[in-house]
């Protein structure tokens, strides 16, 4: 697809999609947490790491919150013979 063709689908009036996840705190400040197209392909599927990383947490008893404890990576499969 050509890039004038993307240009599109990223406005929805009147914000711009990015894919950064973010959230507002109760004064209204905006914090930029993580992004969507952080991902890997599993099984066919596309999995946000964040998304990853979210569940070892609440799995481990921590606070999801607390970015930066884990951190999930894609590294490309190598095939051997």
């Amino acid at each position: 697809m050509a890039e004038d063709e993307r240009t599109p689908e990223v406005f929805q009036d009147p914000w711009f999609r990015t894919g950064d996840l973010a959230r507002f705190d109760e004064e209204g400040f905006l914090y930029i947490e993580g992004r969507l197209s952080r991902f890997s392909k599993i099984a066919g599927e596309m999995v946000p790491h964040e998304m990853v990383e979210t569940k070892i947490l609440e799995s481990l008893g921590l606070d999801p919150g607390e970015q930066g404890i884990v951190t999930v990576v894609g590294i490309p499969a190598v095939l051997v013979l």
